[in-house]
């Protein structure tokens, strides 16, 4: 669980950022700390990643979560989780109301009208570290961002600086470039120190220490899929110089056997400590990728079909820009929107993930059920005024016509789906008329 030291630290660094956005300070407050760890230890027990009710005692709740992998129970520090989301500052527009929330951790981290947070913290055997900040009153409130979400005092925007290589996930600021790079390799920039160390020593000064990283990035689809395995050996060397080698496997995709197969020796490589690794019970064949998209748009044209909006076509483009995003994030371990634009024009997104040591796969029909499963959450009658509904608004929203779908594997077990749609839905605004009920 999140101890003191923990929790002041990410309070005094929330501090930090509001006071250079103008925005007063923000005090920690018990009860928001006891449901924000019951939300964090819910989130490990579960293996899911997704926001809670947001309710404590029939008063809404802000929520801000995040996740990483390591080896350390102390890795995640209350400074990194914070810039983690104040990071998404670069994606934000001062002054107006957003069309998305893909900067929602940065301007709930900044609201001038929250005054009290809570923090909770838990880890997973397999190293995962989840971490829950619960707001009140309620940030990102539609209609209320100009004047919540002010822009530093001296106009400039500081991202949080990039941290050495022997750190933890840690977000690094954009690198300078005289070109325009594709939102994919600045993001990788942004994010590639956020693997999980399988082994690290912890010598003094005077000894050698070594990091080794994997991961894996799977390219194409069905019988032509090509899955790398890639090892990299960091040595530190006492006199501070540094040797890293890489080493990739590649492998193409056979039949369900082996799939299964490489997936569930890849986890037991990654979690030799789970004792699930080996005794977990035989799991359902993997869909391939092409039928995986099948699903997923099958299930939510039946899902659009009962709230009386019509079906999404499916588009190549679209689900190679997911397919990317998730291998990225795969590659990363790391979990979070893309820029969500495509081609010029704003696109959609959703994105789920889950875990398991035995090598589980995600079905098309899973993930839409696990967005879909928002609609408890959702007053069809107004404009929301937060998103805890957006997944599930997404993808009923009525001028979404087209849409795309990836998925990546981790070799630790972890299933990451990322969903892309065009036109974009969630503009504050358009709810009413985009997301009706479902028919009587």
């Amino acid at each position: 669980m999140a101890d003191q030291k923990f929790i002041d630290d990410v309070v005094k660094a929330h501090n930090e950022y509001r006071s250079r956005h103008q925005a007063p300070l923000i005090k920690q407050s018990k009860d928001l700390n006891n449901y924000a760890q019951k939300w964090a230890d819910h989130l490990v027990a579960s293996n899911t990643f997704q926001h809670s009710p947001c309710d404590l005692k029939g008063t809404r709740l802000g929520e801000n979560i995040a996740m990483k992998w390591s080896t350390r129970a102390d890795a995640y520090t209350g400074q990194e989780v914070t810039d983690q989301w104040y990071s998404e500052v670069k994606m934000h527009q001062f002054g107006g109301e957003p069309r998305t929330l893909s900067s929602g951790h940065f301007t709930q981290v900044v609201w001038v009208n929250s005054k009290e947070m809570g923090i909770g913290k838990a880890q997973a055997k397999d190293g995962k570290i989840v971490v829950v900040a619960s707001y009140r009153p309620a940030g990102n409130m539609a209609g209320e961002f100009a004047k919540n979400v002010l822009p530093p005092k001296d106009g400039k925007i500081i991202l949080p600086a990039e941290k050495a290589a022997s750190s933890h996930g840690g977000l690094t600021a954009d690198k300078p470039s005289g070109g325009r790079q594709s939102p994919f390799s600045s993001r990788f920039d942004d994010f590639k120190s956020g693997f999980r160390d399988s082994s690290s020593s912890s010598g003094g000064s005077g000894t050698e220490r070594r990091t080794t990283k994997t991961y894996t990035v799977t390219e194409g689809s069905g019988p032509n899929a090509v899955t790398k395995t890639i090892t990299e050996e960091t040595v530190i060397k006492p006199d501070g110089s540094k040797v890293t080698t890489k080493k990739v496997t590649t492998s193409t995709a056979g039949g369900a056997s082996d799939l299964k197969k490489r997936t569930v020796a890849g986890s037991r490589r990654k979690s030799s400590s789970s004792s699930s690794s080996d005794s977990s019970p035989e799991t359902k064949r993997p869909q391939k990728l092409s039928e995986f998209i099948d699903d997923a748009v099958k299930s939510h044209n039946e899902y659009r079909k009962l709230h009386g909006v019509g079906p999404l076509k499916h588009a190549k483009d679209l689900s190679e820009f997911a397919q990317k995003w998730a291998e990225h994030l795969a590659a990363t371990n790391s979990f979070q929107h893309s820029d969500c634009t495509h081609k010029g024009e704003r696109i959609g997104e959703n994105i789920a993930c889950k875990w398991s040591s035995s090598g589980a796969d995600y079905t098309g029909k899973e993930a839409a059920d696990q967005w879909y499963s928002e609609i408890s959450k959702h007053d069809f009658t107004k404009e929301p005024r937060s998103l805890g509904s957006g997944h599930f608004t997404q993808m009923i929203w009525k001028e979404s016509k087209e849409m795309g779908i990836g998925k990546a594997k981790t070799s630790g077990g972890k299933v990451i789906v990322v969903g892309s749609y065009r036109p974009a839905g969630n503009l504050v605004g358009h709810f009413v008329e985009n997301v009706p009920p479902p028919k009587k």
